[in-house]
């Protein structure tokens, strides 16, 4: 078991233990869900044979061991309201290495960890019913009486006192066996059964974090955010360890909201920081973006591709209104292009100057519907040229799916290999499968199309191009 107020890490230390022994493999389960003996044994073991639902194999227990055979963590929150019979079965999995459920399925459990997290014993720390303000050097004093110094190979090393270790623990156990009680007064029958379950537990005490951890905590933080930054938007930002620890202003925290308060207050103080950053790094992208897009239509205007018949004239796009721009009002797509590069580089590798430029013909998009995206990718076979567009595909709609392929199109015939030919002539009735999967994505919130070898495309015959 694991004692201590919320927020001092009791759930990431599961996780930690789980990533690092287990692959990953964690089963969290809530005690509140295990408060009545029958509905949480049918929970965590599955219903008995000849019992509704019992061939489903519905039991928790049963589903973690069989998706992980090679051992997890089987994580037990706010364990206080478990029934005592519950927790039992899961003591005793440890002990007897044995797990049998509702329909006679049998796993072997050494391979398996159970932890426990209660929040008893967090009055030490912080006091429950405290109206006032709780301020740093209150917070340290109740920490100092909670610890003892102690020599563990030759190094000073704080511990929490037994004395308080043996009462946040007493504590747990009596609660769980008198919540699970029938009796008025089960008197010494109460006391017996919590001495079986504590000689079969072990108990910690997680602390609270000092100042050192705190401003670790926040030197990390700002870290992760100035990184993101530099991804988005190719700034880099310096900071000092003395301007971090000025923002976060740990002597203003109350201390007697708990820990979750706490980190919540490191991490929007880092965030109002950093979200001056980012209004100022937008603010001077778009102007930047602005001339851009000005050059771009002066240059766009004279373009003109001439055929043996007719001159064709680009026109660059207006703005279009924004109930016309499905980008605009779309909070999933704004999202997928604020975190772009950060999106991107889940699927690919490198790339960090065309990410980014491509994000900003993505952000010209999002605010000028008219504008055509075009994106030309030149260099050699085999440098990643279709795969960044797979990526783009995956980082923008979610589904690789998105990108719609054309490819050998070396003459205007090769296109009913495309598309279907006019009416009158035979096929015309038939959608074909370049057809069948761009209409899903008209349906879908759009895709990518991607004229692939270019060169294979006959430049001898503009139609071809134009077509």
């Amino acid at each position: 078991t694991q004692h201590g107020p919320p927020g001092v890490g009791k759930s990431y230390i599961a996780e930690v233990i789980a990533d690092a022994f287990f692959s990953g493999a964690r089963l969290e389960i809530n005690g509140m869900d295990l408060r009545d003996e029958k509905q949480g044994l049918n929970k965590i073991q599955g219903s008995a044979p000849g019992y509704v639902g019992s061939e489903q194999e519905r039991s928790l227990l049963t589903k973690f061991f069989k998706e992980n055979p090679r051992g997890g963590v089987i994580v037990l929150e706010e364990a206080d309201y478990i029934h005592s019979s519950i927790m039992k079965l899961f003591v005793n999995m440890i002990t007897s290495k044995e797990f049998v459920d509702g329909i006679g399925n049998k796993f072997d459990t050494s391979r398996y960890m159970i932890k426990i997290n209660t929040n008893q014993g967090q009055e030490f720390m912080v006091p429950s019913g405290m109206d006032e303000k709780m301020n740093w050097e209150q917070y340290m004093a109740r920490r100092a009486a909670l610890v003892e110094n102690v020599t563990i190979d030759g190094k000073t090393v704080e511990r929490v006192r037994q004395d308080k270790l043996d009462s946040a623990f007493n504590s747990f156990i009596e609660k769980i066996v008198q919540d699970s009680s029938t009796g008025e007064d089960m008197g010494g029958a109460v006391a017996q059964e919590a001495q079986k379950l504590k000689r079969r537990m072990k108990a910690t005490y997680i602390l609270g974090p000092t100042r050192e951890e705190l401003e670790e905590v926040a030197r990390f933080k700002m870290a992760k955010e100035l990184a993101s930054i530099e991804l988005e938007y190719g700034v880099k930002v310096s900071i000092t360890d003395a301007d971090i620890i000025k923002i976060v202003d740990l002597d203003q925290f109350d201390f007697a909201k708990g820990f979750s308060y706490v980190h919540g207050q490191i991490e929007e103080k880092i965030l109002q920081y950093v979200r001056g950053i980012i209004g100022k790094t937008e603010k001077e992208l778009h102007l930047k973006l602005v001339e851009t897009k000005d050059e771009l239509g002066k240059k766009l205007q004279a373009l003109s591709i001439k055929t043996d018949t007719e001159e064709y004239k680009y026109n660059f796009p207006q703005d279009l209104d924004a109930d016309k721009n499905p980008w605009a009002t779309n909070q999933e797509m704004k999202k997928r292009i604020l975190n772009f590069a950060s999106g991107m580089s889940e699927h690919l590798k490198g790339n960090a100057k065309q990410i980014m430029e491509t994000k900003e013909l993505l952000k010209l998009k999002q605010t000028d519907w008219g504008t055509r995206v075009v994106i030309t990718q030149l260099g050699t076979t085999g440098n990643g040229k279709t795969e960044f567009f797979k990526s783009m595909a995956k980082t923008l709609f979610d589904d690789e799916n998105a990108l719609l392929e054309l490819r050998d199109v070396k003459s205007p015939q090769d296109l009913q290999n495309y598309f279907r030919p006019p009416k009158g002539i035979k096929g015309a009735d038939e959608e074909t499968d370049f057809e069948k999967k761009f209409k899903t994505r008209l349906n879908s919130g759009g895709g990518i199309i991607l004229l692939d070898e270019l060169l294979t495309f006959d430049t001898k015959n503009p139609e071809a191009i134009r077509n």
